[in-house]
């Protein structure tokens, strides 16, 4: 009887000792910013700058170059990926339908690669660009298909408030591509959606 009491005094103690002790610091996340020219034109870490930031945009991807490199998004083991495809797609000539099926394949793949997905609005054009209305639209049907697509996913779909009435404002002469005011407008959009923990 008296070698249980001794154990359990002991055990009683290891664990007020365990509680007492101040549990490991966590670690910092690491997010991936995944897509095209228009990821790539900006300076992420400014966004998120107790987190760890990689950006793997490259210029003149379409949704199937994103796919492909997949692997480099796995190896990277991002706690949160946002991605914003599709607009070379439309802009080479691809139709809404076609580039959704694409998409919609990278969603999934993605969804098993890191705990959290934020997919992005595509912007639309100014008038910088060649037949920008009819590029719109297709952005428009685009945009709707990417908001069903990740609505039945469980995926947060996220505009980054960066069209509407200062369109040209926002635009370089291309019509397509983003000036400065238009990433502080994307990071200060997105910057309350993850919490880094400082490493």
């Amino acid at each position: 009887m008296q070698n249980r009491l001794l154990y359990c005094s002991i055990l009683s103690i290891a664990l007020i000792s365990a509680c007492a002790t101040k549990p490991p610091e966590a670690a910092a996340q690491r997010i991936v910013m995944l897509g095209d020219s228009l990821t790539h034109g900006n300076q992420w870490g400014n966004t998120f700058p107790a987190c760890e930031v990689l950006d793997m945009g490259v210029s003149g991807s379409k949704v199937e170059d994103i796919e492909n490199r997949l692997a480099q998004v796995s190896a990277a083991k991002p706690d949160v990926v946002f991605v914003m495809m599709g607009t070379n797609n439309i802009w080479r000539g691809q139709t809404v339908d076609e580039t959704l099926v694409k998409y919609q394949r990278v969603l999934t793949k993605l969804t098993s690669l890191t705990p959290r997905v934020i997919a992005l609005k595509v912007p639309e054009a100014s008038d910088g660009m060649p037949d920008y209305a009819k590029y719109n639209q297709s952005i428009q049907q685009l945009n709707a298909g990417i908001a069903e697509i990740s609505q039945k996913s469980s995926i947060d779909f996220v505009d980054p408030g960066i069209d509407g009435a200062d369109i040209q404002y926002l635009r370089v002469k291309d019509g397509v591509h983003l000036q400065k005011p238009a990433y502080n407008l994307w990071s200060k959009k997105i910057s309350s959606l993850v919490t880094c923990a400082k490493r």
